[in-house]
């Protein structure tokens, strides 16, 4: 059965359509996508002689979801970030995002965050040589040998950073 895609004029940029499987258009011609970054699909929309890029899941959700409730952000229910089908997403709080993300296996979390200053091998030493006010491997101590503050030791103890 072949399902026949839904066009909706896109708010504040005349002339450009929005399709409820994640597509776009200015008249006939479809506007091909480029990624951000983060791997988004975004498109270049103009308007008086001057452009925008435009993520698509935000144009997908605000024609056919609705407008954006405050404090909310647009969320891909299957953690495919390229996949901008309508019925793929929906609003939802940052927090709520996150824990997507956690659920998705897409969180950015241990060596793969950019800030990461610990590979895997170092967090695991760190907790087994953990030892409570020990001078040798107490916190102060492996903060000094592994090159980062006593609270990130803290924190990879107790596992709030690098859960297992």
């Amino acid at each position: 059965m072949m399902t026949i895609e839904v066009w909706r004029d896109i708010d504040d940029w005349p002339g450009y359509e929005v399709s409820d499987q994640g597509r776009v258009r200015r008249g006939a011609r479809l506007k091909a996508p480029d990624p951000d970054r983060k791997g988004y699909l975004r498109v270049k929309l103009w308007k008086n002689g001057k452009s925008k890029n435009r993520l698509i899941h935000g144009l997908v959700a605000a024609a056919f979801i609705g407008p954006r409730p405050a404090g909310c952000i647009c969320r891909h229910a299957d953690g495919d970030n390229q996949n901008n089908c309508y019925v793929n997403l929906s609003y939802g709080t940052p927090t709520e995002n996150e824990a997507d993300k956690i659920a998705h296996g897409t969180a950015i979390s241990g060596e793969r965050h950019p800030a990461a200053k610990l590979t895997r091998e170092q967090v695991m030493a760190i907790r087994k040589r953990y030892k409570p006010k020990c001078k040798i491997n107490g916190k102060r101590a492996l903060a000094k040998q592994f090159n980062i503050c006593e609270s990130q030791i803290y924190r990879v103890i107790t596992g709030q950073h690098w859960p297992d």
